[in-house]
């Protein structure tokens, strides 16, 4: 039995089965993280860090940093004791610090880092942090036995910071993310407590459910709902929190057909998500490769049809394209995306037979990703 550490400061549902798949390799489990969404099996120790706090920017950075200094203390004196460390991208310091712990260790990038920075303005090619975070990047993927990436994007935009034909090309591997079908699933119009409580029975509902950070070009949204104000049937739902809540509060105000709430439960979450017509996935143009929305795959096994605000190279954008799920507009685009929305809600049948081909794509995204992640870490074990 060997000992396993598993390293993320917020672990939700995809970390959770990443947990589960490892306790049942038949090994011993740790994770070391700040704050665990759900239960987590008695079996697992669980060494509690700085727990990430995203609002303000200051507590943002500063959390993450308080994490960073207490994994790098914990490996330099533990680390040794563990047989494989699988380091997730959150904080984002936290794969740097993984030869810490003089032990083989994998990773798993949500989010390539520095690169949403620079593609999001705020870390310029030239800004010697950047040269910094990227030198010390190939160090680390060349010293990692497997890395994992979430699309094709991102796995060709990590393989061109790698020197040219480094064996370490050869050890990145795409495990895409999935939903939790215990968790969400399609709920009927006549059961769906939300949907009836809400007064949405007759309603086209428009749902944005994450978070609104700075990778989320919401303040379109928030246009094309200005442009559907004479559209009585449509309601936009926005569910969730995240930087830029407060100032897309300040611009929706006084649209009566747009709706903000806070995170959801999961039992709540999946009965909003079941009362959505039609659920949007943003994404600036610019983090198309940085980035994959995993509130998509929940979209999928809801049987809810996509509405994805990204540009085409986007991965979700090659999923609408390859499972036919849904439809693309350009993510500034608040006149495509009112546009879009009409269209949609014009045609029932149609909305019915997206739903219909959602559901047929969710069984591509599975929680045996999970384990298929776990066996392809632990191969050589």
């Amino acid at each position: 039995m060997a000992k396993l550490l598993l390293i993320n400061q917020s672990i939700g549902y995809l970390f959770r089965d990443i947990i589960a798949a490892a306790i049942a390799s038949g090994h011993q489990v740790t994770i070391m993280a700040g704050s665990v969404s759900g239960d987590l099996p008695l079996e697992v120790k669980w060494i509690k860090g700085a727990t990430y706090r995203s609002q303000p920017a200051a507590s943002r950075l500063i959390t993450w940093l308080h994490f960073s200094l207490q994994l790098g203390l914990f490996l330099i004196r533990r680390g040794h004791q563990y047989d494989r460390l699988l380091v997730v991208s959150n904080p984002p310091l936290a794969p740097i610090l993984a030869f810490l712990a003089r032990r083989p260790y994998a990773l798993l990038l949500y989010d390539l880092y520095p690169h949403v920075l620079r593609d999001m303005g705020h870390l310029s090619d030239s800004h010697w942090l950047y040269g910094l975070w990227k030198k010390l990047n190939q160090w680390t993927l060349q010293r990692a036995s497997t890395v994992f990436t979430l699309s094709e994007g991102m796995a060709k935009e990590l393989m061109m910071d790698l020197p040219l034909g480094s064996i370490t090309r050869q050890k990145v591997e795409i495990i895409p993310p999935w939903s939790n079908s215990q968790v969400i699933y399609p709920v009927p119009p006549e059961a769906n407590r939300f949907m009836i409580e809400a007064g949405l029975t007759d309603t086209f509902v428009v749902l944005y459910a994450g978070n609104m950070g700075l990778t989320h070009p919401l303040e379109t949204l928030i246009e094309a709902a200005r442009h559907l104000e004479t559209s009585p049937h449509i309601q936009i739902l926005m569910v969730g929190d995240g930087p830029k809540r407060l100032a897309l509060e300040q611009q929706a105000e006084g649209l009566e057909n747009l709706k903000f709430l806070p995170f959801l439960p999961d039992p709540d979450f999946n009965q909003c998500l079941s009362a959505a017509s039609v659920v949007v996935v943003a994404l600036q143009a610019e983090a198309a490769a940085a980035s994959v929305s995993s509130k998509t795959y929940n979209a999928l096994a809801a049987g809810k049809p996509l509405l994805v605000m990204a540009g085409a190279e986007a991965e979700t954008s090659r999923l609408v394209d390859r499972y036919g799920v849904g439809l693309r507009v350009e993510p500034s685009d608040s006149i495509a995306l009112a546009t879009a929305i009409e269209r949609m809600a014009s045609q029932p049948d149609y909305i019915e037979r997206l739903g219909e081909k959602a559901q047929q794509a969710a069984q591509n995204f599975t929680p045996q990703l999970a384990e298929q992640l776990v066996a392809s870490w632990l191969k050589v074990l």
